[in-house]
């Protein structure tokens, strides 16, 4: 906001209030893409953890069930 305040001016330098603006943008590009890649990351692993728990409650119920057979 501080940069459009800047444009607004009578004489002000649109073209420096382009660059900034731009610069910012970057920079929030760059935020946003390291926040997705974050959380998508994140998601991965809670997939993978619910998948090693499903397979460890599986194996266990297995591992009941053979205990208790007779034989």
């Amino acid at each position: 906001m501080q940069i459009l305040k800047e444009v607004d001016k009578p004489g002000s330098d649109v073209e420096s209030y382009v660059i900034k603006l731009d610069k910012i943008l970057l920079q929030k590009i760059e935020m946003m893409t390291t926040l997705r890649k974050q959380t998508l990351d994140f998601y991965k692993n809670i997939k993978t953890e619910e998948a090693l728990a499903s397979l460890f409650h599986e194996m266990q119920e297995q591992y009941d069930e053979d205990d208790f057979q007779p034989g």
